[in-house]
């Protein structure tokens, strides 16, 4: 009986042992989505070094004509670097050393706290700083912005608004992730509005709409505005009579073209107003082939937030928008 007994709690304790070595023991990172902490001493911030490097992690977001940062910069020295901001989301640590002969950056996950994302910038003077900046920034730019788009969608698939989706799909072809939050629909032509909440203050619509593909011109800026205005006119309409969606003229979209997930995309940002109205605000939108129905699909995000910054929520819809995928049926 006894022998019976130590077997068994041996086994128990195999399998609690096994528990704690996959269970993670990293605490959540802490701060706000877009923040960014920078760790760099005294030296090098009063200077045109660290006003360099400020600049290029705060410079304003493509797309949104106001004053809205790539990412709100806090900073702190080596020495002032404590436990309590080491969980931070995202921090870009500035080491720079005689003992260092040539600069390098490298990237961490999951260093302090559970999904935060570390650079670890090691350079033998502040110059080499700034000329390593200008052969990697883009790439630290994106490895913050990926990571904020993953914790978003963490966060979505939680609360994913599973008949919603099953909706989208039945009637668009088109299957992604959409929040709880998106609780309000409106079905045009060839067209699908959604919207978030009924706050007055901030407006989060997402919009889905389908056309024939005839040519790869049909990616080409001014044919996606276009057809975007075309489209718009007719289903997303201002609270005056006669008002309208359309591309703001005053800060020409910018297109950008790249692969993801193996698919094309034609990516726009941009300004929406209403003609007849004094409505605007920042739009953000992904334009794709599916092969499968010969058809061109495009999925936009769009934010009203009069006297309030836009950067945040419209992240977050570029979080849904990244998801959006043409499966064959929506199980």
């Amino acid at each position: 009986m006894q022998k019976v007994f130590i077997t068994i709690f041996a086994a128990i304790l195999i399998i609690l042992s096994s528990c704690i070595k996959g269970a993670s023991v990293l605490p959540s990172v802490t701060g706000k989505a877009g923040e960014v902490l920078l760790v760099i001493d005294d030296p090098l911030w009063g200077n045109e070094i660290g006003d360099s490097i400020f600049n290029y992690f705060s410079q304003d977001v493509v797309g949104i004509p106001w004053d809205e940062p790539f990412y709100d910069v806090s900073r702190v020295d080596h020495d002032g670097f404590l436990k309590i901001l080491l969980t931070a989301r995202n921090i870009v640590d500035v080491d720079v050393s005689a003992r260092y002969t040539q600069a390098k950056v490298q990237y961490f996950r999951d260093l302090y706290s559970e999904t935060q994302t570390y650079v670890k910038i090691q350079a033998p003077n502040g110059k080499a700083v700034i000329e390593l900046l200008g052969k990697e920034g883009e790439k630290i730019l994106r490895f913050f912005y990926t990571a904020e788009r993953k914790r978003t969608l963490s966060q979505y698939l939680k609360y994913n608004n599973r008949e919603l989706v099953k909706q989208v799909f039945d009637s668009t072809g088109v299957e992604m992730v959409i929040p709880s939050n998106f609780n309000r629909i409106k079905w045009g032509k060839d067209c699908v509005w959604m919207m978030a909440g009924r706050s007055k203050s901030i407006q989060k619509n997402m919009v889905i709409y389908w056309y024939d593909y005839k040519h790869q011109d049909d990616f080409i800026l001014e044919n996606l505005v276009a057809k975007r205005d075309s489209v718009l006119k007719d289903n997303i309409l201002g609270p005056v009579e006669g008002s309208f969606m359309k591309t703001g003229s005053f800060y020409p979209p910018v297109l950008t073209k790249f692969t993801y997930d193996s698919m094309f995309i034609a990516e726009l940002r941009g300004i929406w107003e209403i003609e007849g109205d004094m409505m605007g605000g920042p739009f953000f939108s992904h334009s794709k082939v599916d092969q499968k129905r010969n058809r061109i699909v495009t999925i936009e995000g769009f934010v009203y937030a009069p006297s309030k910054n836009k950067r945040n929520e419209l992240r977050q819809m570029e979080a849904m928008i990244f998801t959006a995928k043409f499966p064959e049926s929506l199980n």
